[in-house]
């Protein structure tokens, strides 16, 4: 199966328009910090069982924000720390 970024990107922008109607301005992450993260090499392997690492959100977004203001250069990290801060606004939307 197969989407193109552009596609990907409508998906997107449908999201955040959702977000914003719903009355979503920011993420806060709230006491929320530590997460369980399934680690990209054992993701889709499900010949055993994955070793759950820890994420922060706190480390998430602050290393965003670098990125968003230039202080950072894009990277393959940036991509999970993007998708861990999209799961917090579903949790967000679904709570409300």
């Amino acid at each position: 199966m197969r989407i193109s970024l552009a596609e990907l990107e409508q998906c997107l922008n449908l999201a955040f328009e959702h977000l914003r109607s719903e009355g979503f301005e920011s993420v806060d992450s709230g006491d929320l910090d530590y997460y369980r993260n399934v680690l990209s090499d054992d993701w889709s392997d499900f010949s055993k069982q994955p070793e759950p690492a820890v994420g922060s959100l706190e480390d998430d977004i602050s290393a965003l924000k670098k990125l968003s203001t230039g202080g950072l250069v894009m990277s393959a990290i940036d991509l999970e720390r993007l998708a861990a801060v999209l799961r917090l606004l579903a949790e967000n939307l679904l709570r409300r």
